[in-house]
């Protein structure tokens, strides 16, 4: 019996989503980075000993000077020389800013290892919560890399405050609540310490975010500009200028749907029992998410998070949301139905009333909670022909309603 999602994935039945970059989101799920294990062997001499002493796949202690006085140790797993050196000017970069230094504090704080390595044709890297590493793809220039090792630093501290990988056992709109969270906030991160980067003379990150992300570097700069020295109202608004490119968030939801749905057809019928159980708390989220040096930027009220602007889903993705219960229905015998509480927008971008709702059916949601509850608990018990009738008509009624 598979006791969780993280054992499952582990398996290799299910490959994970892991938090990342716009380029992985777009690739819909990544698998879990399978490090390339060798060891350094034939040395013939002292000079080549010297520039090539680490163990290609195992992790070593790198330090680097933050301030007189204030050394930085952090853990890397060797790629080999070259590649462990690019790595280095990144940090040592890095740590030159104010949000870099704190990044990756906490970064090394948590236990965290860097490496450089394969990370997928268009991904420029990612974290990944089961191993607590972060992989920058070495084909990328360091110019873009440089800002993206705060980004995933970022996911990396989320994760720790969160404490939570199974995403399983969450809800749909939970699920897709905490993952734009923390997007947003890991790309207001990366833009803000492009930003102070810049101000240093180093102006290579900034550009290159610049030109994939204008919404939200333009957003920073104007809150910049109108807030001065209120840095937390420069945060928050950068923060949410992220929800406000709808093809960037569309794809993130794409990889929820896709997350669910290889769950709900391959896992084991007990696990998908247990999924979609339990609703993250919005003001945890919002707290432990949007937090610079243990201050929460955005507030502690996870309201913000549940406004029309910010949990909304496009028309076609909600339809994929209701394939979803039909799916878990015809496998366990109950239904994720949290999805029906976000906003649902047109192709245009318009929130469609609750007016266009009105044909969903006579049974209220607390009707319906009630008949999920005395759903049978196992598949041993046999679903009556009556229950069957009933879901079926509750699916099919907000289905033809919508």
């Amino acid at each position: 019996m598979v006791q969780s999602v993280a054992e499952f994935f582990d398996k290799g039945d299910v490959k994970k989503y892991q938090s990342g970059k716009k380029s992985i989101a777009r690739s819909a799920m990544i698998a879990g980075m399978v490090l390339a294990t060798a060891f350094a062997s034939g040395i013939g001499n002292e000079a080549q000993a010297a520039t090539n002493y680490h163990r290609i796949g195992f992790p070593y202690t790198a330090e680097v000077v933050v301030a007189p006085g204030d050394t930085l140790h952090y853990q890397v797993v060797s790629a080999g020389a070259q590649q462990d050196s690019i790595l280095e000017s990144l940090v040592e970069n890095s740590v030159q800013t104010k949000t870099g230094a704190s990044v990756l504090k906490t970064v090394a704080k948590n236990g965290t290892t860097i490496q450089m390595g394969d990370a997928g044709v268009n991904s420029v890297g990612f974290y990944n919560p089961n191993k607590n590493t972060i992989t920058l793809n070495k084909a990328f220039s360091k110019d873009k890399l440089q800002s993206c090792l705060i980004h995933e630093g970022k996911h990396s501290i989320q994760d720790h405050n969160l404490n939570a990988h199974d995403d399983a056992f969450y809800n749909f709109a939970s699920t897709t609540m905490k993952n734009r969270a923390m997007e947003a906030d890991a790309m207001m991160t990366q833009t803000m310490f492009s930003y102070e980067l810049m101000q240093k003379g180093d102006s290579a990150a900034w550009k290159c975010l610049e030109t994939g992300y204008p919404w939200v570097t333009d957003a920073y700069k104007a809150n910049v500009d109108t807030c001065g020295t209120d840095t937390n109202k420069v945060m928050k608004n950068t923060m949410l200028a992220w929800y406000k490119d709808k093809g960037y968030v569309k794809s993130y939801d794409a990889t929820v749907v896709n997350f669910y749905a290889n769950l709900i057809s391959k896992a084991p019928s007990d696990l998908v029992f247990k999924m979609a159980t339990k609703e993250q708390n919005a003001d945890s989220v919002i707290t432990k998410v949007c937090n610079m040096d243990g201050v929460s930027y955005a507030g502690t009220d996870g309201k913000l998070l549940k406004t029309p602007e910010t949990f909304y889903l496009e028309q076609d993705v909600y339809n994929c949301t209701e394939q979803l219960t039909m799916g878990m229905y015809n496998r366990v015998g109950r239904v994720d139905y949290s999805a029906w509480d976000m906003y649902v927008v047109n192709k245009k971008g318009v929130t469609l009333d609750d007016v266009n709702y009105s044909k969903w059916m006579s049974l209220s949601r607390s009707q319906i909670k009630a008949y999920e509850k005395i759903t049978p608990q196992t598949k041993k018990a046999e679903q009556t022909a009556k229950q069957t009738a009933q879901m079926s008509a509750i699916v099919s009624a907000k289905t033809a309603g919508r």
